[in-house]
């Protein structure tokens, strides 16, 4: 990521990957990630992320400070895993063991207060729901500022947070019915409510509504998250990589997937099926629940020998 020409004849040169705006608002979150030791960002700032590999088989830590850039691999030579490489406890600390032996020889001076670029004009801040990052909605009941781009940065509108009405005996009722209580719940999606249950933070689960509410958080009965359809799945011929096939849903009944018109199985909400092509090609990928809600994705498989 470059953001600045420090000399004139590399200008002609250079190819910027990112925009100014969003070189400036990626650096900015990077440099508000906390140090794995400290728990706090670190000061003077530093911009850095870290990576896990697939069965801990490498751990990275990547950033910069001053004019240093700094990339950190942690793994076994023979491809090994160990569950001690993650990349905050074993790249992140070694990354500011690092970096903090350069301050220590004064190698930043006079460069740590120069980690971000100017705010560029087209960069401004707007409120969003803290909890979604979203566009707030009527309901959305606490809001923080984040950086915007206007023409760029996505624009929709938070739909985690529902008003539910109770009357005095706690049942829940329509809008508008008289002597009733308000109260805000947020209505997460199956599989992210599984996903924080597993963090051992569950939340708190909503009630079940009525059907003179609004449809499921204004989104699709049934939606496959998982396989993505862009890009193409390139996979060793005989050994096809399996495909995680993942749904979410407003029901928590079984979903049934197909790929094309062969049948692959079922799973239960927010559980994944895997799935391994025989034969490159163009597939459709389709998840249906037993209520007959259904989606589809369309994904392309090749083969190297």
């Amino acid at each position: 990521m470059h953001y600045r020409v420090d000399q004139k004849e590399h200008a002609e040169n250079e190819k910027s990957l990112l925009s100014p705006a969003s070189a400036f608002i990626t650096l900015d979150m990077l440099s508000h990630n906390p140090r794995p030791d400290t728990k706090r960002p670190s000061n003077p700032k530093v911009a850095w992320k870290t990576g896990t590999s697939w069965g801990f088989k490498d751990a990275w830590s990547v950033g910069f400070a001053g004019h240093y850039v700094l990339a950190v691999w942690v793994g076994n030579f023979d491809n090994q895993g160990n569950t001690a490489f993650t990349g905050v406890k074993a790249a992140g600390l070694l990354f500011f063991s690092l970096i903090d032996s350069l301050r220590s020889q004064h190698l930043l001076e006079g460069l740590d207060s120069d980690l971000l670029p100017p705010k560029p004009d087209s960069v401004t801040q707007v409120n969003v729901c803290a909890a979604s990052g979203e566009m707030p909605n009527e309901d959305c009941p606490s809001l923080v500022k984040t950086w915007f781009i206007p023409g760029k940065s996505p624009i929709k509108t938070s739909t985690l947070h529902k008003a539910v009405f109770f009357n005095a005996k706690g049942v829940v009722i329509c809008k508008g019915q008289p002597y009733s209580r308000r109260e805000i719940y947020e209505f997460w999606p199956n599989d992210m409510s599984l996903l924080f249950h597993e963090a051992g933070m569950p939340r708190r689960q909503p009630p079940q509504l009525p059907s003179c509410y609004d449809s499921f958080n204004g989104e699709a009965e049934l939606e496959i998250v998982s396989p993505s359809s862009i890009g193409i799945y390139t996979m060793k011929r005989g050994k096809p990589s399996p495909i995680g096939l993942k749904a979410k849903s407003k029901t928590n009944g079984d979903i049934f997937w197909f790929a094309n018109k062969s049948f692959i199985g079922k799973s239960k909400v927010a559980d994944t099926v895997f799935w391994s092509p025989s034969n490159p090609g163009i597939y459709r990928i389709r998840a249906a629940d037993e209520q007959g809600h259904a989606d589809s994705k369309e994904l392309t498989v090749a083969f190297m020998p």
